[in-house]
């Protein structure tokens, strides 16, 4: 329910959001099973999905932060999706050096 958590703590709405996931969950919508791991990641490469790992995240996290302590607001989300991705890719680069 790592997701779930994610989600919950990103944004208001995502309560809203949860609360229908939960309701799809409860009435069996969400039936589907998944083998492992890699039948969820197949899917998702074949999309062109790009992974984010805790690690980018925190770095998204905190840069939303810092923007938004810029603009004396609890956070400024990121409207570019390459803007997120290279947030993200720097905190991996970051620890390669």
């Amino acid at each position: 329910m790592l997701i779930a958590y994610l989600l919950s703590v990103s944004d208001r709405r995502s309560f809203a959001d949860m609360a229908k996931l939960w309701e799809d969950f409860d009435t069996g919508l969400l039936n589907r099973k998944v083998a492992d791991r890699d039948a969820l990641v197949a899917p998702l490469a074949e999309r062109t999905a790009e992974r984010v790992d805790w690690q980018g995240w925190r770095a998204i996290d905190a840069a939303e932060r810092k923007c938004g302590s810029e603009a004396s607001r609890p956070r400024v989300k990121f409207v570019d999706l390459a803007d997120m991705l290279a947030v993200a890719n720097m905190s991996v680069v970051g620890q390669r050096h």
